[in-house]
């Protein structure tokens, strides 16, 4: 492989100079696996992949500029990918929206270096369906040392677990063509790029999703920092995410609604301090399903009649 700043090669034909001609049929699902100095985990994405019942799929390989043995492992498992290409990059959604760019597939899977899919046929149990969705989503496995935890995904992605959680990023096949009808990655995040997207999508644009009740992948966690920066730094993207891409006035009227509900959950009940008898405030389940029930509406509204809330 060429000694350059960037090294790639297609589907048909490769170069040593920086000069590439890709010849890639269209196909069901584009794989893009980004990568940085990573060469075990990177291979241990693409044996996870190469190892499918499931065929019609392309394997995209964008490297930061590695300097390890990662062009090594690509060597060795070229007949496995459709392209690679290994150059210096502004970070990891810039990197993703390069796999997008080049993508085929009618949906995208995002399964980073050191991420790989669970079992041989998970792809075929994704696919078998034939479903039409604007994206599928299944269950992650976490991975950090030797602890594993699965992390089962709810039934229905909506506004409300958005706001507390997210879709799980490798475990999401989301259609092609939503990126180019709502944008890519927003390549000022840091670490809420995936989230931006899932906001944007999901709550803003309203696009149907599909729970698929399967593990899918497992997410090497090891490279991912516990200490208090990261953490502000992901606490500060997601409110910037939210502010990006829910109006303001139902983000007050559902903050609001938490702290009501902090609040009301710690006090003792009148009725309690007057008889051990009653021990609950019947009205405070009526006055959640009040509050969340306005925001539902705002977003009702919003949705349907084109408010600018």
């Amino acid at each position: 492989m060429a000694k350059n700043n960037r090294s790639y090669f297609g589907y048909i034909q490769r170069y040593n100079l920086n000069i590439l001609v890709l010849t890639i049929p269209s196909s069901k699902l584009s794989i893009v696996t980004i990568c940085l100095n990573d060469s075990e985990g990177l291979e241990k994405t693409i044996l996870s992949v190469a190892n499918q019942s499931f065929r019609d799929y392309e394997h995209l390989v964008i490297d930061g500029g590695s300097t390890d043995g990662t062009l090594e492992v690509v060597e060795r498992n070229r007949h496995n990918l459709t392209y690679f290409i290994s150059e210096k990059d502004n970070g990891r959604y810039n990197a993703m929206n390069k796999g997008i760019e080049i993508a085929k597939g009618k949906y995208c899977l995002f399964l980073n270096s050191g991420d790989y899919l669970v079992a041989d046929d998970v792809l075929q149990m994704v696919f078998n369906k034939g479903h039409k969705d604007d994206i599928l989503y299944g269950n992650l496995m976490f991975e950090i040392g030797e602890l594993k935890e699965i992390y089962i995904q709810p039934n229905e992605i909506d506004f409300k677990y958005l706001m507390n959680a997210t879709i799980a990023h490798p475990a999401a096949f989301i259609k092609k063509e939503l990126f180019s009808k709502y944008g890519m990655y927003d390549e000022s995040y840091l670490i809420a790029g995936d989230y931006d997207l899932f906001l944007r999508l999901v709550v803003k644009h309203q696009v149907k999703t599909c729970y698929l009740p399967i593990l899918i992948s497992t997410f090497n966690s090891n490279g991912i920092s516990n200490d208090d920066s990261f953490k502000n730094i992901q606490n500060k993207e997601r409110e910037r995410a939210q502010l990006n891409n829910v109006s303001k006035i139902v983000l007050d009227c559902y903050l609001e609604y938490v702290d009501m509900l902090n609040r009301y959950s710690s006090i003792d009940t009148y009725e309690t301090n007057m008889s051990n008898k009653i021990k609950t405030i019947p009205i405070l389940g009526t006055i959640q399903k009040w509050a969340f029930n306005v925001v539902e509406l705002l977003v009702v509204l919003k949705r349907k009649l084109g408010l600018s809330l």
